[in-house]
């Protein structure tokens, strides 16, 4: 009996080949695409504008505690670069997460969705914080009343807005993740799927 094989048989050797690294891409493409996610929060960060939603502007008595204290950055969630350095891409359960962990998580909630706080301060504190004030703002009045203030954060939100349009685009992302895999098995799998 003679058997005779047609067809593009040297592609479907090559991948099956290349099939063996199948397994490492369907790990790694999830973990690039929330890197990929985390580069869009980092810039929403940078330029003020996450996904395009523009942040809230600084009050101007914020602006003065900055410029008291030698913060060069007038732009809203930027004044040391310790937030935007916190975010991380981390491996939990089955999914992969970009976020922001420990202590820092408790100032992300408070940015993504603001707060308001009354602050009891003692004598020495009102004088000293409305001296200071006065100096570095020459808009705020040098003495202040009560023994309160009222500290308004208005929400600032730098992750929803990106999650929300990084989850708007299924099609787009399904893509380049099916992509992603394709190329990281190999260049016959990426001629398949055109990538």
């Amino acid at each position: 009996m003679k058997v005779t094989l047609s067809g593009a048989w040297g592609t479907a050797t090559q991948m099956f080949q290349q099939a063996r690294h199948l397994g490492m891409a369907v790990r790694k493409s999830p973990e690039a695409e929330a890197e990929l996610l985390r580069a869009e929060v980092i810039k929403g960060i940078d330029t003020g504008s996450p996904a395009g939603t523009r942040l809230a502007p600084l009050a101007s008595s914020t602006r003065a505690v900055r410029a008291l204290l030698g913060v060069p950055s007038r732009q809203a969630l930027v004044a040391t670069g310790e937030l935007r350095n916190s975010i991380r891409v981390w491996r939990q359960g089955g999914s992969w997460v970009v976020g922001v962990t420990g202590r820092r998580a408790v100032l992300v909630e408070t940015l993504e969705k603001g707060r308001t706080r009354v602050i009891r301060m003692t004598e020495q504190q009102r004088r000293w914080l409305f001296a200071n004030l006065g100096r570095a703002n020459p808009g705020v009045p040098p003495g202040g009343g009560g023994d309160t203030i009222t500290q308004k954060i208005p929400p600032r939100p730098f992750l929803t807005p990106v999650y929300r349009a990084y989850l708007r685009d299924t099609q787009r992302t399904g893509f380049r993740v099916l992509a992603s895999t394709a190329q990281k098995t190999g260049s016959v799998f990426a001629r398949v799927f055109g990538v």
